[in-house]
């Protein structure tokens, strides 16, 4: 499969090396993580010398026995090498029980730069700043923005026809490699529910999931229009989804939590600088309209990442580019 260089992401991690912070990749499956560092691995491997780096993939058999943090730390220690400067990445932690009692212990020694990547689903900022007490850097990536979709689809000229595939195909590279639809669709669809059906209920130890289905498919069928935890259950409750605004707005944090939506505040300027935000939501993911699985739109946090929620004028903006993507689909 074709790979990009996703050089921003890249330049902010190369940007970060030697710093005493613990570098944590975040963000939601599939959305290129563990290519961001082998990329750096081998940035340094061309640009460095004297270095030796420790790799760890819990994907991957081979550490298996090493799922333990006892385990982890040993192995750590046992491929230290003297005298030279030592990365260690570390790729899904999350696989490993207890894994920070492990890193911080190695982080304590300062013999180490330290990366790790795992599913935002698990390592939640809150969590974050719990396990490693204000010794990280959080680097978020996200799933492909239309630069980077040019990028990979450079052999097309035509800017039109690439932002009309890239509004139907979303951001999730892993879906190119499907040359129909359907499996296409299919590929997102299994994403998209790992995430809702599995990381969250895992995560939260949820009993019920047909309120956080039900939540999920509402808001985004609803992409960037205001609404409210009390308005959302009081719909689920006239469709017998038995709710409350309590349980409506945790479960919104879950899913912002995991990257699927994102919440904007449409900033509102008062007396004396004070600001009232009446609450947006924006797909991270991808839109489906539900019912039928076929793609609506991919509304990306790109527009997050350019512009800060709190200018009131990049979020009418905003709101303004993605009402007028919705009339170009006609959705």
């Amino acid at each position: 499969m074709k790979t990009i260089v996703r050089k921003k992401y890249l330049d902010r991690i190369i940007e970060l090396n030697g710093t005493p912070d613990i570098k944590i990749i975040t963000g939601i499956r599939r959305s290129g993580k563990s290519k961001l560092m082998q990329a750096y691995m081998e940035h340094l491997k061309t640009n460095c010398e004297n270095i030796n780096i420790i790799f760890i993939d819990f994907m991957d058999l081979e550490f298996e026995e090493i799922k333990e943090y006892h385990a982890l730390h040993s192995y750590v220690e046992q491929h230290y090498a003297e005298g030279k400067t030592n990365y260690l990445f570390i790729d899904e932690v999350q696989m490993c029980p207890k894994f920070e009692l492990a890193i911080n212990s190695l982080y304590s020694k300062g013999k180490y730069d330290i990366y790790m990547t795992g599913s935002n689903a698990f390592l939640l900022s809150a969590d974050l700043a719990t396990l490693f007490t204000g010794r990280y850097i959080e680097i978020h990536v996200f799933p492909f923005s239309f630069q980077e979709y040019c990028k990979y689809y450079d052999n097309v000229t035509d800017k039109d026809k690439l932002f009309d595939e890239y509004s139907f195909k979303g951001g999730l590279a892993g879906s190119y490699a499907y040359p129909n639809d359907r499996d296409r669709i299919t590929y997102i669809k299994e994403v998209y529910e790992t995430i809702v059906t599995r990381d969250l209920v895992q995560k939260y130890a949820l009993s019920d999931t047909t309120v956080l289905q039900r939540l999920s498919e509402f808001l985004m069928d609803n992409i960037s229009n205001l609404t409210s935890p009390n308005k959302v259950s009081q719909l689920l409750n006239a469709n017998d989804i038995a709710t409350s605004h309590v349980t409506v707005g945790k479960y919104i944090k879950y899913l912002c939590n995991a990257f699927v939506s994102m919440i904007l505040s449409d900033m509102i300027f008062v007396a004396r600088s004070i600001w009232k935000a009446p609450r947006n939501s924006i797909c991270v993911i991808r839109g489906f309209v539900m019912q039928s699985w076929a793609a609506e739109i991919w509304i990306t946090a790109e527009f997050m990442k350019i512009w800060s929620a709190s200018n009131f004028c990049a979020v009418v903006t905003m709101f303004m580019l993605e009402s007028c993507i919705r009339k170009k689909l006609i959705l």
